[in-house]
């Protein structure tokens, strides 16, 4: 966990792909109480792990069960950006293939991303962008996007590429 925390990039890769190899003894248990309790830097490192393990589909749905979206949805509303970036990125992967959870972070994020889209670093509004997409993809979704104002900053993205 401590690798997580502090490590260089490609530590915290490893990190999380080891615990990916973990998830059914415990694993996601860890990364989850880091994502809740951890300071920023263990916040941001938490939820890319989650990412990580959320590419496997068994576990993204243990990371659904032991309670990873709430925490992730909570951080992309008051996280700092980087922190925001890596809770979109998470909640992509998470909501990948999962209707039911696409609507709930749909409903209670469409602002946050939006604002996320418009004013995060280059690479939160690149998480924003990829999050937004796995949304769209769903029909109820698309008029909840567009209300938010997802349209003009993902044009302005696509123009300027920042």
């Amino acid at each position: 966990m401590t690798l997580l925390m502090t490590g260089l990039p490609e530590g915290r890769s490893q990190a999380a792909e080891a615990l990916a190899g973990l998830a059914n003894v415990g694993g996601l248990e860890l990364v989850l109480q880091q994502l809740t309790g951890g300071d920023s830097s263990g916040k941001r490192a938490a939820a890319e792990a989650i990412g990580t393990l959320a590419c496997n589909k068994e576990n993204r749905i243990t990371a659904s069960s032991i309670g990873a979206l709430d925490p992730l949805l909570e951080l992309l509303s008051t996280g700092d950006v980087a922190v925001k970036s890596q809770a979109a990125w998470a909640l992509a992967r998470l909501v990948e293939h999962q209707v039911d959870r696409k609507v709930i972070v749909c409903e209670a994020l469409a602002d946050p991303l939006v604002e996320l889209l418009r004013s995060g670093n280059d690479l939160g509004k690149s998480q924003a962008a990829q999050l937004l997409c796995e949304l769209a993809r769903l029909l109820r979704c698309q008029a909840t996007l567009a209300r938010a104002g997802a349209v003009e900053p993902l044009v302005q993205l696509l123009r300027t590429g920042g």
